[in-house]
């Protein structure tokens, strides 16, 4: 894999269909939008710490018997939704978004908003694809106004008193889920972005794949999957950059 510049690519002159797929977390934005908004949900009253504690042993039992990652995120998920009306959710999601972009300075990267920006003014079908439940993936981009034309996210189900995970968006999932919505046509060129091994399956669809701010410890999938083909894009990650830009 070698490493390319991060600004944008020259005019795109092309007739043919073209669609550009971003990851979200780490590749659009600077952080794990999903883990803070759990722990903003699960750390903000005594009763949840306590429910969380209590679940402990059960969180534990999945891990080391390797239960499928959904079903080890229901737990968390049902743990911080049980026992919530309807408004009371839609309170916490609208907090929720102020807490991850003014506390946790949860940010769009710029050089990624002018990449996908580029993709926009090209005329290409930019599509978002994330783990995150699609409405916490829609809300907060919408606060950080990246555009896209779909976003494809986890969908959660009421369950026992909270919400559980119903489809979760994730490693070869994503490819399903743009299938299942008419995404992937056969004479399409497409662009991929992720800064996740996970996402293998879904860059392996694209004609350009970019690894973002790749880790040390994934790069080894990405040599395996990819060779030379794949390009790694570094995003500079500025700490000090406004969550509404």
């Amino acid at each position: 894999m070698k490493k390319v510049k991060a600004n944008i690519p020259k005019s795109d002159s092309t007739a043919q269909s073209v669609i550009a797929l971003f990851d979200l977390d780490y590749t659009l934005i600077s952080a794990d939008c999903t883990a803070h908004w759990l722990k903003y949900m699960l750390t903000r009253s005594r009763r949840r710490k306590l429910l969380v504690f209590g679940l402990l042993p059960l969180i534990k039992l999945f891990s080391v018997l390797n239960v499928n990652l959904a079903l080890r995120n229901s737990i968390y998920l049902w743990a911080a939704t049980v026992g919530l009306s309807r408004a009371a959710q839609l309170r916490l999601r609208r907090e929720a978004i102020t807490h991850l972009t003014i506390r946790k300075k949860v940010h769009a990267y710029p050089q990624a908003v002018e990449r996908l920006n580029w993709h926009l003014q090209q005329g290409h079908k930019v599509v978002i694809v994330t783990g995150a439940l699609r409405w916490l993936a829609r809300d907060l981009c919408r606060h950080l106004a990246i555009e896209y034309h779909h976003l494809l996210g986890s969908s959660d189900r009421a369950q026992f008193g909270g919400r559980v995970s119903q489809v979760f968006c994730y490693h070869d999932n994503k490819v399903k889920l743009l299938q299942a919505h008419g995404l992937l046509a056969p004479q399409q060129y497409r662009y991929g972005y992720s800064d996740s091994s996970a996402d293998i399956p879904l860059l392996a669809e694209c004609d350009e794949a970019f690894i973002i701010n790749p880790k040390a410890s994934c790069l080894p999938a990405f040599q395996a999957a990819f060779g030379e083909s794949a390009r790694i894009l570094n995003w500079p990650k500025r700490d000090t950059c406004k969550s509404n830009h």
